[in-house]
C-alpha cells in the first residue's frame, strides 16, 4: 500500500521546484531539485559544457537560503530536516558534504529550524549559523569553522538574514529605498536582474538602465553566469521544474536555451562514493 501511495504521489505532483548554489571560482554549480514536497536531490552542474551528474536523494527538506557551495565548488554547506528526532542528527542539521553529495563529512545536530546553516568564508573555511547552539555529532579536520563571532540576530535568521549574507557575497547588490528586500546584479547590454526577497520564494524582473524598460518573469530561481567560456556572461534560471539560459542583447533576452528538464526524476536511493 505505501509502494502504491508513493507511486500515485509521483504521478500528481506538480513540477519541480529548483534552486542552484554556484561556485564563485569554479565552472561548477550544485542544483537541488525538490518535489514531492518531502523529496529532495542534488545534481552537479558542470557549467562550461552544460552536463549534469546526479548526486543523491533526501527524504526530507533541505532549506535551500541556508546552503552554499564553497568557492572551488567542492563541499556544500547546507541545512536539513528529516523529522528523524530520535537520531543523533536530531530531526534537523548542519552538515557539510563532498558536492553534489549528502553524506556528511561534518554534522551538527540541531533540532529545531530556528536556526542552522552556514556560508563558506573560502574553500575551507566556513561561518556556521550558530544561533541557539549547534550539538557536534562529528567535525571533520577538512575544514575549519571561521573566528568570526558574529551571529544573527534572534529568530530572522530563519530565513532572511543569513540568505541576506549569501547574497552579498555572491555579489547581488541590496537596493534601498524598495518595499521589502530587493538586490541588483548586472546582466549585460544594459540590463540588471533583479531579485525581490519574498517569505515563501524569490520574484525576478530584468530592468533597463537606460530605457526604464522591464521585463516581468515567472522564474523561481535565477543569477548571472560567467561559467561558459562559449556563451560567455548569460543569465541562467529555473521555471517549472526547467533549468534555461541566455544571453542579453540590447532587446532583451536572446537566444534563449533549454538546459535540463528535472522534472521526469523520481526518488531512488543512492549511495555516496566516499
Amino acid at each position: 500500500m505505501s509502494d502504491l501511495k508513493e507511486k500515485n504521489e509521483t504521478m500528481n505532483q506538480s513540477a519541480a521546484r529548483i534552486h542552484v548554489l554556484l561556485a564563485s571560482n569554479a565552472p561548477i554549480g550544485v542544483v537541488l531539485r525538490r518535489g514531492p514536497s518531502k523529496r529532495v536531490a542534488t545534481l552537479l552542474w558542470d557549467r562550461r559544457h552544460d552536463r549534469f551528474e546526479m548526486g543523491q536523494w533526501l527524504k526530507g527538506r533541505i532549506y535551500e537560503r541556508k546552503c552554499d557551495l564553497s568557492p572551488d565548488g567542492k563541499h556544500l554547506i547546507y541545512f536539513a530536516l528529516d523529522g528523524k528526532w530520535d537520531r543523533e542528527a536530531k530531526g534537523a542539521y548542519t552538515a557539510i558534504s563532498r558536492a553534489p553529495f549528502l553524506k556528511a563529512l561534518s554534522l551538527f545536530a540541531m533540532g529545531d529550524t530556528y536556526h542552522g546553516g552556514g556560508i563558506w568564508d573560502d574553500d575551507r573555511t566556513y561561518w556556521l549559523n550558530d544561533g541557539y547552539g549547534h550539538t557536534i555529532v562529528r567535525e571533520s579536520s577538512e575544514f575549519q569553522r571561521s573566528k568570526r563571532e558574529d551571529r544573527c540576530p534572534g529568530f530572522d535568521c530563519d530565513w532572511n538574514d543569513l540568505y541576506f549574507r549569501r547574497l552579498k557575497k555572491d555579489g547581488w547588490e541590496r537596493l534601498h529605498g524598495q518595499e521589502g528586500a530587493a538586490f541588483s546584479k548586472a546582466a549585460g547590454k544594459g540590463w540588471n536582474l533583479i531579485k525581490a526577497v519574498l517569505d515563501d520564494r524569490d520574484r525576478y524582473v530584468l530592468f533597463h538602465d537606460e530605457s526604464g524598460e522591464h521585463i516581468s518573469t515567472s522564474w523561481e530561481w535565477a543569477e548571472i553566469d560567467n561559467g561558459n567560456p562559449v556563451l560567455g556572461k548569460r543569465v541562467v534560471w529555473a521555471k517549472a521544474g526547467e533549468l534555461w539560459c541566455a544571453n542579453m542583447s540590447g532587446d532583451g533576452l536572446d537566444s534563449q536555451q533549454r538546459l535540463y528538464d528535472f522534472n521526469p526524476m523520481t526518488f531512488e536511493p543512492i549511495k555516496a562514493p566516499y
